[in-house]
């Protein structure tokens, strides 16, 4: 189960079993002797089984939500314009997705501000080329080309 991978969830649950194990401990020991002591170590332990179950459930809700926004992030980052993330709606999560966002805006407009600047200086050069070439040309064409004479003798 990839669930349990995170220690987000694996410590609080094993906290949350570690307890249950307690209290069910502690009940059976109470209630050594009584004739309910079958019933109330049936609904205790139900009890907790459903607290895990709502937290595994929870846990599980929360972590594809989390791969979701990872997985937006990482083609944010590899070239695509999807700048929303809504995801969360409140919690330090929503304040990381914020920050985010806001990176991956100011990614693309750094992108797109180098891109008009290659283009400004891909023209430049192309200009200076030109002016350079002129005058090149000009000297090639204005100068006569040497004959050599055969010497006499």
């Amino acid at each position: 189960m990839r669930l349990l991978r995170n220690p987000e969830v694996r410590f609080p649950l094993l906290g949350l079993l570690a307890v249950a194990g307690l209290c069910l401990g502690a009940i059976a020991f109470l209630l050594k002797g009584t004739e309910y002591r079958g019933v109330v170590l049936g609904v205790t332990g139900g009890a907790f089984a459903l607290c895990c179950a709502v937290f595994l459930i929870g846990s599980a809700i929360h972590a594809k939500k989390v791969r979701s926004f990872t997985v937006k992030a990482e083609r944010n980052l590899h070239g695509s314009r999807e700048l929303r993330f809504d995801e969360f709606k409140e919690g330090d999560f929503s304040i990381l997705q914020g920050v985010v966002q806001s990176m991956a805006m100011a990614h693309t407009r750094q992108e797109e501000q180098l891109t008009a600047e290659k283009g400004i200086l891909k023209q430049s050069l192309a200009d200076i080329t030109h002016q350079i070439k002129t005058p090149l040309q000009s000297l090639t064409l204005t100068r006569r080309p040497q004959t050599f004479r055969a010497k006499n003798t």
